[in-house]
């Protein structure tokens, strides 16, 4: 039997097979439709909001870009005050340093230098907080120089925080912590180089005045280097940067009568009342 006749057998064969089982049915393949594809809703951008300034707690204050933590004075504060003024005859005897340490600076969290204006600021919120706002002095009238008693309130206080003029871009006016001062401070009172010319407000200044990124060594050069007209002017500029407080009372005096205002010095006004 040749190859062609033995595939016609074989094609013969399936065939008749196919018709002996009519029964069987080749599978259908069933196609599933595909879901119609759903846009992707577009998601809002939300409008950013400003960050939220930071509420302060009743016992903390703002200086510039600070903020300071306060301790109420309590009775160890007052003892350790009129001790210093025991002996005293006048407010030339006291050691004004000690008693900035007991009223203010150990009455503070954070480990900030002060300057004198700030510490004056923080001495009469330090008041208030501990007994009360109101504060009685004396001050001259400008006019006929006759004195006068003042009644006053820290809560009058016009406290005016620090700017940087924008003139001097050059300048930095820093911040810096107490015990970075002292360190520095010490530094440079004991190095071979210093004159000893230079005081501690002096180089607190230095400290916190640079220009061009200069050490304080190197500012107290370029101070002592700097023509005594400009050095004026840096240091005005030092001042309007420094934060402050202003307080004066409208009263008619007691000697021409007239209607006046008088500064009033809440600093010694409070040394007073704790004195007693």
């Amino acid at each position: 039997m040749t190859q062609e006749e033995q595939e016609k057998l074989t094609q013969q064969a399936m065939e008749n097979a196919k018709k002996a089982r009519p029964d069987v049915k080749q599978k259908e393949v069933t196609t599933v439709p595909t879901p119609p594809t759903v846009p992707t809703p577009v998601k809002l951008t939300e409008p950013k909001t400003k960050p939220q300034t930071k509420k302060l707690l009743d016992n903390q204050r703002k200086l510039g870009d600070r903020i300071v933590t306060l301790s109420p004075w309590a009775g160890k504060t007052k003892k350790k005050f009129k001790k210093e003024f025991q002996y005293a005859e006048s407010m030339a005897d006291v050691d004004l340093q000690k008693i900035v340490e007991i009223l203010v600076y150990d009455q503070i969290e954070e480990d900030y230098q002060l300057t004198e204006l700030e510490l004056q600021y923080l001495l009469a919120e330090l008041k208030e907080m501990s007994i009360g706002d109101k504060v009685e002095c004396e001050s001259n009238c400008p006019s006929c120089g006759v004195t006068n008693s003042i009644e006053a309130s820290t809560k009058d206080l016009v406290f005016k925080p620090d700017t940087l003029p924008a003139e001097y871009k050059n300048f930095k006016f820093k911040n810096i912590k107490r015990s970075t001062f002292t360190n520095i401070k010490n530094n440079i009172m004991n190095s071979k180089t210093f004159d000893g010319l230079s005081s501690e407000a002096d180089i607190e200044i230095a400290c916190k005045i640079s220009i061009d990124n200069k050490s304080p060594n190197e500012m107290l050069t370029i101070f002592d280097d700097t023509p005594l007209n400009e050095l004026s002017l840096l240091m005005d500029k030092y001042v309007e940067h420094l934060a402050f407080f202003e307080l004066t009372k409208d009263k008619v005096c007691s000697g021409c009568r007239t209607k006046v205002s008088f500064d009033v010095d809440m600093v010694t006004g409070i040394f007073e009342i704790l004195a007693k």
